[in-house]
């Protein structure tokens, strides 16, 4: 098992509180209805949330979903590699701006 540094270690540490104290704000606002800002009547609470995201990754539909914007992102990823590859190219600069010295 590979040693993970004190430092890694801290940063890692400081994540999860700040992800910790982000949820419990969170919480605090839709608990008590807060609206510095942002109306949080309509927010629901992490709980609410969770619980929702643990019952959709259950059904077969979700998984449909995640497959078709997967599809999706890796046809656009794609085309746009391509595209760059072509428009970007050796001879789509001069000489005086290509970054790649001749």
């Amino acid at each position: 098992m590979p040693q993970i540094s004190r430092e890694r270690l801290g940063n890692i540490g400081i994540v999860a509180l700040s992800l910790s104290i982000g949820v419990v704000l969170w919480h605090l606002a839709t608990e008590f209805n807060l609206n510095p800002y942002i109306s949080f009547e309509n927010v629901p609470s992490p709980l609410k949330v969770f619980t929702a995201f643990i019952a959709h990754i259950q059904t077969d539909m979700f998984w449909t979903h995640i497959g078709v914007s997967m599809r999706r992102i890796l046809i656009s990823y794609s085309i746009a590699t391509v595209l760059g590859i072509f428009m970007g190219g050796p001879g789509s600069c001069g000489p005086s701006s290509c970054p790649i010295s001749r």
